[in-house]
């Protein structure tokens, strides 16, 4: 382990102008201002570990397309590594994408890799059902019209849209996957969280089965480069694997790999 380091994250800021009814933050967490200043101490210690040929420097927040400006500043800091070890730095980020304007301009600029950027959008009823908006005018047709850019732009099929299944969000997957479709969208995936009891009940996985069958069955008639990035998992625990090794299949490609760096500089071995 940590022979190799692929790729750290880092927070820009604690700051977030949503409040998610599934984050894991704690809601005092997300209204403070801090941000990220030991640059100078993460570079030194960057130099001195085995780093990939190509190195990820993960920016995350709070809300990371508040602070377009200082991932700017944090980029041209990241690229004096370069001078000094035989890596390739990128930038990438996960964002909720009230600043879509911003993501986009940092990406034109290359500022940004966009095929490692992410953008969490929690389908055509983000903000009534699930996300709570610390801003007025931060409505359902606020976020979609985001996806709606994003499909307009260069990066549709570069950025990866991102749905949390929720208890909120459950039963719109299926209409979530459309309307990104639709927009022309050509990356997509719901992803699960990390801690939620609701995946045990009967009636909740009844109804995401049912969702999940209607996005495959539309996908694999479109005739169109893979959308779902979820698509192949599908396939191959479904199709591939046996039931005894389905839980020795489920590993974490990061651990050993990745390095999580806290808003006080602190160090953990996981994001």
């Amino acid at each position: 382990m940590f022979d190799r380091i692929d790729a750290i994250v880092y927070k820009v800021s604690e700051y977030c102008n949503l409040d998610c009814v599934y984050c894991f933050q704690k809601y005092d967490t997300k209204t403070r201002t801090r941000e990220f200043e030991y640059f100078d101490e993460l570079l030194e210690f960057l130099k001195k570990l085995p780093l990939a040929d190509d190195f990820e420097v993960k920016v995350t927040g709070g809300e990371s397309s508040l602070h377009c400006d200082k991932i700017r500043k944090a980029y041209k800091k990241f690229k004096k590594l370069e001078r000094y070890k035989e890596c390739n730095i990128s930038m990438t980020t996960i964002s909720n994408g009230s600043n879509i304007e911003g993501l986009i301009d940092l990406w034109d600029d290359g500022i940004l890799d966009p095929w490692g950027c992410k953008i969490s959008w929690d389908g055509i009823y983000s903000a009534s059902k699930s996300r709570k908006s610390k801003v007025p005018g931060y409505d359902d047709k606020f976020f979609n019209d985001t996806i709606l850019k994003l499909g307009e732009s260069p990066y549709s099929d570069k950025v990866l849209v991102r749905t949390a299944c929720t208890p909120d969000t459950v039963r719109d997957l299926y209409a979530a996957y459309l309307y990104a479709y639709e927009m022309g969208i050509k990356k997509w995936e719901y992803y699960l969280l990390s801690d939620c009891d609701d995946y045990k009940d009967p009636l909740f996985l009844a109804v995401f089965q049912d969702q999940i069958s209607q996005i495959f069955e539309h996908h694999k008639d479109c005739n169109e480069d893979k959308v779902v990035a979820n698509i192949d998992s599908m396939l191959y625990v479904d199709k591939v694997i046996d039931e005894p090794q389905r839980l020795r299949a489920i590993s974490c490609r990061h651990l050993g790999h990745f390095l999580h760096i806290g808003i006080d500089g602190s160090l953990y071995p996981c994001g």
